[in-house]
């Protein structure tokens, strides 16, 4: 079924009109990506692989560093502070 433009009605609604922008037709594919289940596993073992390959690079000091990182909240009184590696572990 063709949709038809009816002035004053179809005026901004781009669909209506048959335009899409650029800006559209490249969001498409990962907005539809997102949407399949595979793509936490998907997601998941890229950033393992980028982890273990970071961690045996030349960088491996600043890997090392960023884990050591110290992360602190503040109430009042109460302080907690922990690296970045137990924020992670203790969730």
């Amino acid at each position: 079924m063709e949709q038809q433009y009816i002035p004053g009605k179809n005026l901004f609604n781009r669909t209506a009109l048959g335009i899409e922008s650029v800006a559209e037709t490249l969001i498409k594919p990962f907005q539809e990506f997102f949407k399949t289940q595979a793509m936490g596993g998907i997601l998941l073992l890229g950033a393992a692989m980028a982890a273990i390959i970071f961690a045996n690079s030349p960088a491996r000091e600043a890997y090392q560093g960023l884990w050591e990182t110290v992360i602190t909240i503040s109430i009042g009184n109460i302080t907690l502070s922990k690296d970045l590696l137990h924020w992670i572990n203790d969730g």
